[in-house]
């Protein structure tokens, strides 16, 4: 620490109090800003987070969607291959009934 002398005999530790205090008070002003800018990070961290839960809940739906349809879509066909074969069937006995075979 300094200290000034000052012509009217006094020395300057009045003048370094009063720094001091105007240090202390940026100091905790400062604190205050980084504590802000900490806790906007944290928040913003957390809604990263969030938004990649979003995202990874999404894919799996959209596997999940598109597993149902490709299973829906081989149903839909081998019923329909097994609708044409019954129905070619019936026909043929249809035909072999009414010609007397």
């Amino acid at each position: 620490m300094k200290f000034y002398f000052r012509s009217d005999g006094k020395d300057g530790r009045e003048n370094d109090d009063a720094v001091v205090d105007d240090l202390k008070k940026q100091l905790r002003e400062k604190d205050l800003v980084l504590t802000d800018i900490r806790l906007e990070a944290l928040s913003s961290a957390h809604q990263l987070e969030s938004l990649k839960d979003t995202v990874i809940r999404m894919r799996v739906s959209t596997l999940s969607f598109r597993h149902f349809y490709i299973m829906v879509n081989f149903r839909c066909r081998y019923f329909m291959f097994y609708v044409l074969i019954v129905f070619f069937l019936i026909l043929e006995r249809t035909a072999q009934f009414e010609t007397g075979q």
